[in-house]
């Protein structure tokens, strides 16, 4: 890569990857990590969720779980961020950006599943709600739909592994809907979509 040179100093030139990195991005997820370390250390300190059994000014502690609302806003933000600038088309194709999805987040989180189906079955830890794991609770949560699916929970972060394995599966569709019908039509559309999902959920048995 060649060097520029101006008023006898020397610059290196800034490659596409980092001058379309949007750095700020790394502080709010940065506030966000804190945040959730936080409120864990507040449950496991004073506890009483979704109240608080601590000192009045930890109270602010209680809303650590937004936090990782922000994560998946900022994860929603940045997958945008490529088709933006590709005429809001993935710029491999459809299927290779769930390939790619895929192969980094499901087998390990399939890992982490069976070890803690493994542990909770040889007793050497309980599951997080103290209710028992059953054999339809692993297959809802192998199958990646426990946050549509009412079941008992291995371990207490998997809900936001549906999520996000949701949100990339979804995410062409939404770029297709975009592109072919517009803004206009797709935000309401999806708004209906989320509402019907969480008034079917209240229906189904966990």
């Amino acid at each position: 890569m060649q060097d520029l040179t101006a008023a006898g100093r020397t610059f290196q030139p800034v490659s596409a990857a980092a001058s379309s990195r949007v750095e700020w991005l790394d502080g709010v997820r940065a506030l966000a990590a804190l945040f959730v370390v936080l409120h864990h250390i507040w449950l496991m300190t004073y506890g009483g969720y979704p109240g608080n059994n601590g000192p009045w000014a930890t109270d602010w502690m209680v809303y650590g779980h937004l936090a990782v609302s922000v994560f998946i806003v900022v994860s929603g933000f940045s997958l945008t961020l490529s088709p933006a600038r590709h005429g809001m088309r993935l710029k491999d194709g459809g299927w290779a950006f769930l390939r790619r999805r895929f192969w980094r987040i499901v087998p390990p989180y399939w890992a982490a599943l069976a070890i803690s189906t493994i542990l909770i079955a040889f007793g050497l830890v309980g599951s997080p709600s103290g209710n028992p794991v059953a054999g339809r609770d692993v297959l809802v949560h192998f199958l990646l739909i426990q946050d549509a699916v009412g079941s008992t929970p291995p371990n207490g972060v998997f809900w936001s592994i549906a999520v996000e394995w949701h949100i990339y599966f979804l995410f062409p569709l939404l770029l297709l809907c975009f592109r072919r019908f517009g803004m206009a039509v797709t935000l309401p559309a999806v708004a209906l979509v989320v509402a019907a999902q969480h008034v079917a959920s209240q229906f189904v048995p966990a």
